[in-house]
């Protein structure tokens, strides 16, 4: 996570020196140290790296998003662990409260034994 948030920084840096440098690019190109053509070679240089920078940003910001999500699903989960955990029946409220949704697949014969795979997906884990 440490190293999200180093890249961020260091990518939020990158775009404050290419707004200083998109500044200076037209300011020499109003007092006509740049030609206007090699002016707008490097403004689009310069916001097709903004562009990536941004997209890269937004890609960071929605890790943090779902690193986010999972910490409080974790919590709530943890939370309703513990008021289940010392349990002496499986009780429909045990049930719901855990419990997202059961799959069941078709049932197959393997060797004459009737088999069936169960898949049980839990409530705050992805």
């Amino acid at each position: 996570m440490q190293k999200l948030v180093d890249e961020k920084n260091k990518l939020l840096v990158r775009l404050q020196k290419i707004e200083k440098i998109v500044i200076k690019l037209y300011e020499d190109l109003i007092e006509e140290n740049l030609s206007s053509s090699n002016y707008q070679k490097m403004l689009d240089k310069y916001q097709e790296e903004q562009k990536e920078i941004n997209n890269r940003l937004e890609k960071i910001e929605d890790k943090f998003l779902k690193n986010s999500l999972n910490e409080k699903n974790i919590l709530k989960l943890k939370q309703a662990l513990k008021e289940y955990l010392n349990f002496d029946e499986l009780t429909p409220e045990l049930i719901n409260s855990l419990i997202d949704h059961i799959t069941l697949s078709h049932i197959k014969v393997i060797n004459g034994v009737k088999t069936r795979n169960i898949k049980i997906a839990y409530k705050y884990v992805s």
